[in-house]
């Protein structure tokens, strides 16, 4: 990995940034437009507005900021760049039953248009991803990525390696799991640094399932018997 990289909390001022990453990353697929993840400016301003609401409500609910970021230092000139982001919800203690079932608040469809039924689709494209979340977390804290983006000048470079390893070594620091729905070809890339298939999740869009596997980075120690859903 590059010495030039380095990893920070991203602060509230920085939290746009990384939207405005992620956005780009994921703009594309037909699910992701309906949701508003489209590079446009008037897009992109109204992504940064949901990642700050997402940012402080885990930060009212927990105190712990969500966004790491990747920073990337030019040696000749000293600029720097936003190299990679992820953002981790971070719970390292069990949630009462209430707030394990509440849905992330991306994926509510809170700020889609009421008339045209945006927030009852997205209720159903998560529907079942919400579930598993719930199944796992239940009873213990966790740590759930719920979104990784690497600009296009970073790739392969290390960087977005640095933001998961962050995540998983908060983990290991507070003795809880991470959680991660994965895309079927990024399987492979997060059981090199230590998760594992554990579940098989789904999103629904027109009525086709896209699959998300459920991918569990377990912290030292635990026990074969331990890796499961609790009551």
């Amino acid at each position: 990995m590059s010495s030039n990289l380095r990893i920070e909390v991203a602060k509230e001022h920085e939290i746009p940034a990384t939207a405005v990453l992620i956005a780009r990353t994921f703009a594309g697929p037909d699910v992701e437009t309906f949701l508003g993840n489209i590079d446009t400016p008037a897009a992109l301003e109204a992504t940064k507005v949901r990642h700050l609401r997402s940012w402080h409500e885990h930060m009212d609910e927990t105190g712990r900021p969500s966004v790491v970021q990747c920073i990337h230092t030019d040696p000749a000139t000293g600029t720097e760049s936003l190299a990679a982001c992820a953002q981790w919800f971070i719970f390292d203690k069990p949630r009462s039953p209430e707030m394990v079932e509440k849905p992330n608040y991306h994926q509510t469809g809170e700020w889609l248009s009421q008339e045209q039924g945006g927030p009852a689709k997205a209720e159903a494209i998560f529907r079942k991803m919400v579930a598993d979340r719930a199944k796992w977390s239940r009873g213990r804290g966790i740590a759930i990525l719920q979104f990784m983006a690497t600009a296009e000048a970073f790739r392969r470079r290390g960087a977005a390696t640095m933001v998961v390893r962050w995540g998983l070594e908060e983990c290991v620091k507070a003795g809880i799991p991470a959680y991660l729905e994965a895309s079927p070809e990024g399987v492979l890339v997060y059981e090199k640094l230590g998760f594992e298939v554990v579940d098989q999740s789904y999103a629904v869009w027109e009525g086709e399932r896209i699959p998300c596997p459920v991918m569990i980075c377990w912290p030292p120690g635990t026990k074969a018997s331990e890796k499961r859903p609790l009551p």
